[in-house]
Parts: C-alpha cells; sequence; structure tokens
C-alpha cells in the first residue's frame, strides 16, 4: 500500500468513526459512562482532592492566578444555574466542555479578573488515573517557562498517582478522542479551508498527547500511552 492509499485509508476510517460518534446512542453511552465516573469520583472525592496540592506545587508560577480541582455533574458548558452561582460568588466564569468529571483548571489574570486559561480532565478506574482532556484556552498567551504545560499536568499525574499507590498512568492515543474526529470549525469555512483547519487541529493533537506521552516514557497499550507507578 503506498503512502497516499494509506493517508486515505486512514481518513476513511476516522470519518466513519466520527459519524459513529454523533448517534444518538454513541451520545447516550458517553453520557452515561460520564455520570458512572462521577459516581466513582465522588466515592473517593478525599483522595482525588488530594491531588491539589501536587498541582499547585507544579504549576507555582507568578502568570498562575489559582489552580482549581473540581468533580463535575455535567460535561458540557455549566447549566444556567452554574453560571448564576458563579455570578453571585464573584467567581471566575467557566466555558470548558469537559471530556471527564476530574477536572483541572489553571486560571490566569486579565484585565483584574480571573480568566480559564489551561484545562485538564480526568477519571480513576482500577486503581489507574485516565488522562481524558489536555486543553489550552484559545487566545491564551502562556509564559515561555510554561510553554511545556501538557508535560507537566502528566507529571503532576505521575507523581499523584505514585503517592497514592495507583497502579500507572494512562495518556489517550489522540485519534482515539472525540475531539479529534470531530473538531469544532468555523461553518462558513470553503471546503479548502475547512481541510487545512482540520489537519492543522488533529497535528495539534498528536503533538499534545502522542509525542508528550512517548518523550516522558510512556508505552503504547492499545488505545492509550501507558506510564505504570
Amino acid at each position: 500500500m503506498s503512502l497516499l492509499e494509506w493517508t486515505l485509508a486512514a481518513r476513511s476510517v476516522v470519518s466513519a468513526a466520527a459519524s459513529l460518534d454523533r448517534l444518538s446512542s454513541q451520545k447516550l453511552r458517553r453520557r452515561w459512562r460520564f455520570f458512572a465516573r462521577n459516581l466513582r469520583a465522588r466515592a473517593h472525592s478525599r483522595k482525588i482532592h488530594r491531588f491539589l496540592p501536587v498541582l499547585a506545587e507544579a504549576f507555582n508560577h507568578p502568570w498562575i492566578a489559582g489552580v482549581e480541582l473540581k468533580i463535575r455533574f455535567w460535561p458540557g458548558n455549566e447549566t444556567t444555574v452554574g453560571r448564576l452561582w458563579r455570578m453571585y460568588k464573584s467567581l471566575p466564569a467557566q466555558s470548558m466542555h469537559w471530556d471527564a468529571p476530574i477536572t483541572v483548571t489553571v486560571f490566569r489574570e486579565r484585565r483584574g479578573k480571573k480568566r480559564q486559561a489551561l484545562c485538564m480532565s480526568f477519571y480513576v478506574a482500577g486503581d489507574v488515573l485516565y488522562i481524558a482532556q489536555i486543553q489550552g484556552v484559545w487566545k491564551t498567551d502562556v509564559p515561555k517557562e510554561l510553554r511545556a504545560w501538557p508535560r507537566i499536568f502528566i507529571e503532576a499525574c505521575r507523581t499523584f498517582a505514585q503517592r497514592e499507590n495507583l497502579r500507572a498512568v494512562m495518556v489517550p492515543k489522540a485519534a482515539t478522542l472525540y475531539s479529534y474526529r470531530n473538531p469544532f470549525l468555523m461553518p462558513d469555512l470553503l471546503p479548502w479551508a475547512r481541510q487545512n483547519a482540520l489537519s492543522r487541529i488533529r497535528d495539534s493533537m498528536k503533538m499534545l498527547y502522542d509525542k508528550n506521552a512517548v518523550d516522558l516514557g510512556f508505552r503504547p497499550d492499545g488505545d492509550w500511552f501507558r506510564s505504570d507507578s
């Protein structure tokens, strides 16, 4: 098989998976999985919140205005009630769509307010920590000392796993992620611009997940990269 044939075949597989992702049954399955992981996280919330000091130490930098760890019930943007509660308490707004119920938000200060800057989510199952999401907020200009922030987060996960006697940390392969197969694209893009944007997003995600995991010594394990504690 030539390189062109292999590339076209790989695109066909991703396209088929993307179509499957959008089925109502798959959406329901993802929602149920999120709910089950939320219940498991709440049952072990004391252990999970011991991760916060590890994160605070890892992201100790003047640019950072705070680190939040939260167990969330809802995967998408916050409900109206949640937004009103944050306004009432003068808390920073949240705009992230979460892929797993245990979420980490690194805030920066902008125009006198705390803003989301770097976001991660994960879940724990069978004494294994599974990273689900590593995502920066659009137009966030990270200082050079923190440009390796995805690796900082992955290493913090390994430190936490070792302290809590978890068996392993897993990083997903980019191509397995919903956001890789179904990235957000502006609806008014021309076909050629749409394809370029799609390729750029997917290349970026491969760097974010696959390359960082391999560079940190994780080994392939099915749909994941694995590092034993």
